[in-house]
């Protein structure tokens, strides 16, 4: 009969051997694929950082598109714009949407 301990070393086994198989599934990098930070990185240092690794992407034509159309708006433009989208309500509240998606 298997004691405690051995148990235990084994799901821990288990464990390490799930999470390595949902890392190369997920190509995410493992903890000792992040460069050893000796000193902040910058912004761009960063993002560098970040695109290498997969977890951001260069936007595609159609955003830029927008992003272009919007930086094109004038500053008073650009606030009218936010108020009125805070200003929207959403009906059904997403929290009510999601729980009727899960039934």
């Amino acid at each position: 009969m298997a004691t405690l301990d051995d148990k235990v070393l084994e799901l821990e086994a288990r464990i390490e051997r799930l999470e390595t198989t949902i890392h190369q599934i997920m190509s995410i990098p493992q903890r000792g694929d992040w460069p050893e930070a000796s000193a902040p990185l910058s912004q761009d240092q960063l993002l560098d950082l970040l695109h290498a690794q997969g977890f951001v992407r260069d936007p595609t034509i159609e955003e830029q598109r927008l992003a272009d159309a919007w930086e094109m708006l004038s500053t008073e433009e650009k606030q009218a714009h936010m108020h009125h989208m805070q200003g929207l309500t959403l009906t059904p509240w997403l929290s009510q949407m999601l729980i009727e998606n899960r039934r």
